[in-house]
């Protein structure tokens, strides 16, 4: 949303065409997040054979190979949210229950090549008497990344007023791009640490 909203100021479409911003900022969105799940695949299958010492393969391959695996992908993610968040409405503890049980589900999808509901289960088994453990973990790491993810786009936006301070586009861009791949890189990494972790566990 970075960008959309970078170019949007820069070329005045708000005051040009308010509808076709609208459908400006869906369109970025769509493909920012198909593109967010390749990425994400990718490196994962990619960390998960190297951790676990198997052949590895380029992230060029894991791309073209992950394919398969990306509407599998988006509709585990899906239903992992609807769960969640119907969790949330049922006075928010089941939310938080549901978001530990089923985190692991997108990982079932793409390295075991289970069904959705498979999937769910794979992970609900998987966290089963370590629960506790995985909700600090990742509490821990949510604070820390979203604190740090502030700190690093306030310093950029402060360099870039300075440095490029009438181009909003080019700060966009370089946000979106640099500290987005950054924190994707680190939270796949974090998460599929902690998957292969709890799998070698069980």
């Amino acid at each position: 949303m970075f960008i959309s909203g970078g170019i949007m100021q820069a070329t005045g479409i708000v005051e040009k065409n308010p509808q076709l911003s609208i459908i400006f900022q869906i369109a970025v969105l769509c493909v920012s997040a198909a593109l967010t799940v390749v990425f994400s695949i990718a490196m994962i299958r990619f960390l998960a054979r190297l951790h676990e010492k198997n052949t590895i393969q380029t992230i060029a391959q894991e791309v073209r190979s992950a394919k398969n695996c990306i509407i599998p992908g988006i509709l585990v993610m899906i239903t992992y949210n609807i769960i969640m968040f119907g969790g949330f409405l049922l006075l928010i503890i089941p939310g938080f229950i549901f978001a530990v049980w089923y985190s692991f589900a997108f990982f079932g999808v793409i390295l075991e090549n289970k069904g959705i509901r498979e999937s769910l289960s794979y992970s609900k088994k998987l966290v089963q008497g370590q629960s506790w453990s995985l909700f600090f973990a990742i509490a821990f790491f949510t604070i820390a990344i979203s604190v740090s993810s502030a700190l690093l786009i306030n310093l950029s936006t402060l360099l870039f007023s300075i440095i490029l301070p009438k181009n909003l586009l080019i700060m966009a861009i370089v946000q979106v791009i640099v500290l987005g791949t950054l924190f994707t890189l680190i939270q796949v990494g974090f998460t599929t640490s902690l998957y292969t972790l709890f799998r070698q566990k069980k």
